[in-house]
């Protein structure tokens, strides 16, 4: 077993459990509809996008 010299802490973010030991707690998966080249992005390096269109992606 891999051991870290840093005790690993797990968090509870919105219900779900991420950080630990190796195997302690399954693999979290994050998403993102924020990535270059994407239609509702307005501008990389400034961090625009158009929020309507965010909106309309996630709801």
């Amino acid at each position: 077993m891999f051991v870290f010299e840093k005790e690993q802490i797990i968090y509870n973010i919105g219900g779900v459990k991420i950080g630990g030991s190796l195997g302690e707690t399954p693999t979290v998966l994050a998403g993102t509809i924020f990535y270059g080249g994407h239609k509702i992005v307005e501008d990389v390096k400034k961090g625009l996008f158009d929020k309507t269109k965010a909106a309309e992606l996630v709801n």
